[in-house]
């Protein structure tokens, strides 16, 4: 028995040099368990942030789109008076051109929105106050 133990003992004898080398290693390897378990640790907070920002960022385009649609329905729905104004306009001017002598007989638009409008019934009014005071004259 005692041969039997001077074998395991002389197997189991490492040089100081192999054990130090050995404890090295096993020094490097519970380091990068550590790094490792730092990094797992830190992990869920950076997912948790950055779901965060991914709401964030798909709440923000929800707000943009319906903004979006909000302004293109504002932009059709000017359109469509800018051509009711036109329409508007084309009427009157027709009816401006239907007028034959008696240029009074016709009144204003009252709701007519464009200067010429506007501008066209001041002048048929002072052309008939200029009438009516030639006329007075003679």
């Amino acid at each position: 028995m005692a041969t039997s133990s001077r074998k395991n003992n002389e197997s189991n004898d490492y040089s100081v040099e192999e054990k130090i080398i050995a404890l090295y290693e096993l020094q490097k390897i519970d380091s990068k368990i550590d790094e490792i378990n730092k990094i797992k640790g830190e992990l869920p907070l950076e997912v948790q942030d950055l779901e965060d920002e991914i709401a964030g960022l798909e709440t923000r385009i929800a707000n943009i789109t319906s903004e979006i649609d909000g302004l293109t329905a504002s932009t059709k729905q000017r359109k469509e008076e800018i051509e009711q104004a036109k329409t508007l306009i084309a009427k009157y001017e027709h009816q401006q051109d239907n007028v034959r002598n008696n240029r009074s007989s016709i009144p204003c638009p009252r709701r007519s929105n464009t200067r010429s409008w506007r501008s066209n019934c001041v002048r048929k009014k002072s052309r008939n106050t200029v009438r009516t005071a030639r006329s007075r004259k003679k």
